[in-house]
């Protein structure tokens, strides 16, 4: 029965570079339901995340993240770069056993719920397609950014860069060269272990001097970007 009742319809959602965005409508009982239980939730955890995890519970937290990272750049010293991490399909391949740990260690009222939803297979509907939803969140559930911040904090907590924000699976350093290239490495190991993959080919980085990061394998295949050309959350 969980399976129905926690299935969904699939949207395919055009990207601007060219992928598909799979959209899950869910069964509206099950959805009411969701944000009803996000709603608890963050009113409760939106101050766990925050100041690093600006993509839940925080009211304009964009716009907060936008400008945090341009006061910071203006007076960003010399040897400092600024990178931007993206993660490969972040949402759909989050380990779902790490979800509900999380669940399970911060808000464990809702943990019943969220094994409900996320501890079988459900059913995901494409046009006369049937497929089975086996990893990640279901992009479309209201609980899911929230299931995706709890699992990804951890490890946000142990990142040394001056500048540290999240919105969602868009992250952002910045600091001093060794500092951040530390982080990334950190970063990269431990998301392995959560399902999570950098993207190196859709990463950036922005600093004064390019030549300084050539060498450092932290920002390998890294994009290189001008301070000018760099946007954040799709704000220059």
């Amino acid at each position: 029965m969980n399976e129905v009742i926690y299935g969904a319809n699939l949207l395919a959602l055009s990207k601007k570079d060219g992928g598909i965005r799979p959209i899950a409508v869910g069964y509206t009982w099950r959805r009411l339901a969701a944000k009803c239980a996000n709603s608890y939730a963050v009113s409760r955890l939106s101050q766990l995340l925050a100041p690093i995890q600006l993509g839940v519970g925080i009211p304009g937290g964009a716009e907060a993240a936008v400008h945090a990272t341009r006061r910071w750049v203006t007076t960003m010293p010399e040897d400092s770069v600024l990178v931007k991490l993206d993660f490969t399909n972040a949402f759909n391949t989050l380990r779902r056993d790490s979800l509900l740990d999380a669940v399970a260690r911060e808000i464990p009222e809702l943990y019943r719920f969220a094994h409900a939803a996320y501890s079988n297979r459900p059913l995901l509907r494409y046009g006369s397609k049937i497929i089975r939803s086996e990893e990640g969140t279901q992009q479309g559930d209201p609980l899911g950014p929230l299931e995706f911040c709890l699992a990804l904090q951890p490890v946000l907590v142990k990142l040394q860069s001056n500048l540290r924000i999240g919105y969602l699976d868009d992250l952002t350093l910045g600091g001093s060269k060794e500092t951040v290239a530390a982080d990334v490495q950190l970063l990269e190991t431990e998301a392995k272990n959560l399902g999570l993959f950098l993207n190196r080919s859709k990463c950036e980085l922005a600093c004064h001097d390019i030549r300084m990061t050539i060498d450092d394998q932290a920002f390998h295949n890294f994009t290189n970007m001008s301070f000018e050309k760099m946007t954040l959350l799709g704000a220059p």
